[in-house]
Formats: structure tokens, sequence, C-alpha cells
């Protein structure tokens, strides 16, 4: 009989192989079902794409097309774009300028490297708050930015940037010098401050200049005398650490009329003008001599006002021999130069407006052989008058103001006046606000005590000198020397007329040919994304293929810049084409923007 059934357990392990078995003779009805699993399958076996379920052809599994690009891409460009931004921080926290990336760099604009200044148009480098910005528009100064100080003294020129139309203005005249301290216990007069101007967004032709002057501060009054049989004695600069110039004495007024060699009886000098075209601020007036008010044989018809006249005034001296009226020598800056434009307001800064007060009131002292009395009043600031003299006491220069002109936010004090003589210390002065205070240096002598200078270009003024003692030969008390003005101009904004920008990067060399470039760019974008400012990217430097940017919001800061986003494939056929860059256009601008970084990656 036949044998129609073979049971599996009458055939022995591997005696079975494919030598045994017909070709094509085992299918489908040969196998049950699911008893083939992948331990089954050899590795090196070739299965059709047919025998696969997958949502797309095996040629768009092989490249990422179709569905399989849908699934896969998306995350891709997120998690790229999120390097690029990663790459921003990094590049901030470590000061680069170009943070290199694997297939990518970031360029963060610390400076100009990575950016191709020879075809940029229309956008300009701010290289203190590192970004490129152009446009059509106004564009506002930062606080701490486009100041320009005017320090040395004499005439000087002002020219206005393109597209500055407005600017802030600060003037401060020279400050007077303080008066000589005279024979038998007498003193001089603290001098008046520089008279001041501040005048906000004052209007400027862009492209124009205007004209500058720095006054200088006055001298202080007083010499050194001669020894007997000497030639006279030339001033000299005299270096003080305290504050101010660093001179003190040397001057003597030219109404002077003194039947002798001895100046010791002179005021001090008037300080000079500071001027911002039509703006002036006067210097501030001398501080008085001995003998030097009224009408006396020394100064032949001359009044109090024609020799301590100024922006501040000035006080006059002490005397015992009655010559003396009492009467302050008043402030004449906001008679001569007030700004009627303006309502001034006294501010805790940056006061707007016309400033100058009198000086203290002299009270006459007489003369006795116990000392005698005769103590200056101090000399006028813009901020206040000069303190009245007390019994034997100096009177206090008038307070200043305090103005952050110079970086945009230091307060800094200007416009004090100088310290009177007197038998005693009058107390604090004005020193914060640039005007001279009472100077402990005798020149050799323990009976001189010089008064300090006034702050160097803060047109403070002179103190008076003190001469407490009845020295031989007589001298050598000196006024200090006036302080030297100063003029601050502050651009306030800038107008910009480009309808038509390009910003455009270095060329980078791929490893190998890119098909993808993923942009990601912090920017303040104010006109129509995409249309009005758009991107692109170039493989070959030649074909820039456009890139449609997606605003992802505000990022962290108060900067108010926002991150964008795009991708574009790489087409481009000139050869090399590895040669990568990005570019960002302007056309029909009508806003002002802003861009702080680009982060360019290619696969």
């Amino acid at each position: 009989m036949g044998i129609t059934k073979v049971n599996k357990n009458l055939i022995g392990d591997s005696a079975l192989n494919s030598d045994k078995i017909a070709d094509n003779s085992v299918g489908t009805n040969e196998i049950l079902d699911n008893t083939i699993v992948n331990a089954d399958i050899s590795p090196q076996a070739s299965i059709s794409a047919t025998k696969l379920n997958l949502p797309g052809s095996a040629s768009d599994l092989l490249n990422g097309a179709g569905a399989f690009a849908e699934a896969g891409v998306g995350q891709a460009d997120t998690n790229n774009f999120n390097i690029g931004v990663l790459g921003f921080k990094m590049a901030v926290n470590e000061g680069l300028t170009l943070f290199n990336l694997v297939d990518g760099v970031v360029d963060e604009f610390n400076d100009q490297s990575g950016i191709d200044t020879a075809e940029n148009v229309g956008m300009t480098y701010d290289s203190a708050s590192d970004f490129y910005s152009g446009g059509a528009g106004v564009t506002p100064s930062p606080p701490t930015q486009d100041i320009t100080s005017f320090t040395s003294t004499g005439p000087a020129t002002y020219t206005v940037e393109s597209g500055v139309t407005n600017v802030n203005v600060f003037v401060i005249g020279g400050g007077g010098g303080g008066g000589s301290g005279g024979y038998n216990n007498l003193h001089g007069g603290g001098a008046g401050a520089g008279g001041a101007v501040y005048y906000p967004n004052y209007p400027v032709t862009p492209g124009g200049t205007v004209a500058v002057v720095v006054g200088a501060g006055g001298e202080g009054a007083g010499y050194l005398p001669p020894a007997p049989g000497s030639t006279p004695y030339t001033p000299t600069a005299r270096p003080d650490p305290s504050v101010g110039t660093g001179e003190y004495g040397g001057y003597e007024s030219p109404l002077y009329n003194y039947p002798m060699t001895h100046t010791y009886y002179s005021p001090g000098q008037t300080g000079s003008d500071s001027s911002f075209g039509p703006l002036v601020g006067e210097g501030g007036g001398a501080g008085g001599g001995y003998l030097t008010a009224g009408t006396h044989p020394y100064f032949p018809g001359q009044t109090e006002d024609s020799l301590h006249s100024g922006g501040c005034g000035g006080a006059a001296g002490g005397s015992p021999s009655g010559y003396l009226t009492g009467e302050a020598a008043p402030g004449t800056q906001n008679t001569n130069h007030a700004v009627p434009a303006l309502t001034p307001a006294i501010l805790p800064e940056n006061s707007p407006g016309s400033f100058g007060n009198n000086a203290g009131i002299l009270t006459p002292g007489g003369y006795d052989n116990a000392g005698g009395e005769g103590a200056c009043a101090g000399g006028g600031g813009i901020g206040g008058a000069g303190e009245d003299t007390g019994t034997d006491v100096g009177g206090d220069g008038g307070v200043g103001l305090n103005y952050n002109v110079l970086d945009g936010t230091t307060s800094v004090g200007f416009g004090g006046g100088g310290l009177g003589g007197g038998q005693t210390d009058g107390g604090t002065g004005a020193v914060p606000f640039g005007g001279g205070n009472r100077n402990p240096q005798t020149n050799g002598n323990p009976t001189w005590f010089p008064g300090l200078p006034g702050g160097v270009n803060r047109g403070g003024g002179g103190a008076g000198a003190q001469n407490p003692g009845n020295p031989t030969p007589a001298g050598g008390a000196l006024g200090g020397d006036g302080g030297p003005g100063i003029v601050v101009v502050k651009e306030l904004a800038t107008t910009l007329t480009d309808t038509s920008t390009t910003l455009i990067s270095d060329t980078f060399t791929a490893n190998s040919t890119p098909t993808k470039a993923r942009i990601v760019v912090f920017a303040e974008i104010n006109s129509t994304l995409n249309s009005q400012l758009s991107a692109s990217a170039t493989r070959d430097n030649t074909t820039f293929n456009a890139i449609t940017l997606t605003d992802n919001g505000y990022v962290t800061g108060s900067s108010g810049a926002k991150i964008y986003t795009g991708s574009t494939p790489l087409t481009g056929t000139a050869s090399p084409q590895v040669q990568v860059r990005w570019k960002i256009v302007g056309a029909g601008l009508s806003h002002i923007n802003t861009i702080h970084g680009v982060s360019l990656q290619w696969a």
C-alpha cells in the first residue's frame, strides 16, 4: 500500500534540506498562519516593497518625500530653528560675533565681521548697541549715545549730523576768579559761577554748523610779593589736587590805581562767556578784593557792578575803612540771556531755562586792634544766591544745579559759587557743584589761605582768599581761579530716508552641496513682513531662493526684538554649489527696521 502521509516524527532533525524540496513547491497554503516570525527571516533577505504596508512608495521612503517628509521634516525644522536660537544665546553670553555650528553659522553682530559691508545698502551699524538699522522714519538716539562735549576753552564748531533736526544743549560760562586777601586781617569775596542755559529740543539744520565758544575761568586776584629789591612776581600755575584748574592768584584789575606795587587789594577776573549759537552762558562775576567797591581813590568813578558783573555776580571784599556799601553784585544771566520759549522749572535734575543768581550780601566790618572783621559774601550759583556774611564768617557760595548731560545717566553738579573769605571758615562751601572752597595751603606762611579754584568744565566760581594775620611782606592770600565752562550737545533723533535697504552676509563654505537652508532672524521689523522686508539664501552665490519668514513672538528682554524663522530649498546650479549666504532686502520702506543678528543653517 502506498504511503499517503508522513508524520513529522518520522523525519529526523536536519534530514530535510533544500535539496529535498523542489523549487516553488512550498507556498502560502503549505505554511500555517503566524508560524514565521522575525527570527526565521535572514538578515540578508531581500524583501520587496510590495510586501510592506507603508504610507508611501519605497522611493518616498528612501528620499524622505511624500508622507515620509510630512512625518519628519516639520520636527527637523523645529529642532534646527531651536539650535539657531540656542546659538544666539551662546553668542550673546560668550560675547561672540560669529558662532560656528556644524553646517551653520550664528552672527550676533558684536562687530561687522561676517557681513559683506561693500554690498550693503542703507543699513547702518551701531557699534554701541550691536545692530544694523535702516529704512525711512525717525530713530531716537539712546540716552547715553550721540553726546558731544566741548571742553577746550575758546572757539569751536559743531557739525550737525545728517538727519538730525533737534538737540539738547547745555551751556555754562567760565566761573569768576576769587578776590585776594588784603593786608591787616582782610579777605577776598567769593566769585560767581558762570551763567547757564539748558535748552531741550533745540532746532538745528541737518548737515549745518553751529558756532561754539567755551568760556575760560577768570583768574583769582593777588600775588606773592617779591623780596625787597627783586623783580616783580610773575604768577605761574601752582597745581592743587583738591579741585578745579589747579591755579590761584595772579590777576590785577586794569582799573586798579593804587600808588604802590602791592596788588593784593585787587578783585578777581570776570569769567568768559560760553555759547552755542545764540544761547549764551555769561562768565561769572569776580570776587571782590580789599578796597574794590564803591567810589574810592583807587578805582575812581567805578561802581561795584562794573567790577563784579557776570553770570551770577560776585561778592565784594571786606574793608576796614568804610569804602564798602554792603551791596551784593547782581546776577545778569537771566536778564541778558533769558530763554522765553521755555518755562524754567527747578527740577531735581536737568532743569530747563536760563540760570544765574546774585552774590550774598556783604556785612561791612569795622577794623580794630583786636583782629578786625570784614568777612566776605559767597558768589552766586546757578541754583541759588551766595550766602550773606556773618560776624567774621565768610558766606558759602550759592548752590548749583545737577545735570546728567555728560553721559546721559550720571548726575553732576554745575555752577556753584565760590566761598567768601572770613576770619572763620564759613562752612561747606559749594565744592559738589564746582565752586571753590577754603584752601588749607599757606605757601610757606601760616597766615596765607588762598581760595580754591572752581571745578574744571563746571563753571564754578573761585573762592575768596583768607588773610587772618598781618604778614610781612604783605600779600600772598590769593583768590581761586574760576573753573572753565563747557558746552554739551545731545542728538535726540535721526531722520532716515532710505526706502531700499540690503543687508547681506559674507560667503560661508559648506562641506557638501546643501539642498535646504533654514534661517533665524533676531530683529525689530516694523515694515510689512515678506513684502517690504524679505529674506533669502543661496548655495552658489548667484541664485537666491526666497524664504518666507514667520513671526515666532517676542524674546525675553526690553528691546522689543522678535525671532523670525523660515526655510527654503536651495536650487542654484552655478559652480561651486557650496557658497552659502543669506540676504535681507527692504523695498518701499516707510519704517525703520533693526536687525540684531542672523543664524543660517544648511543641510
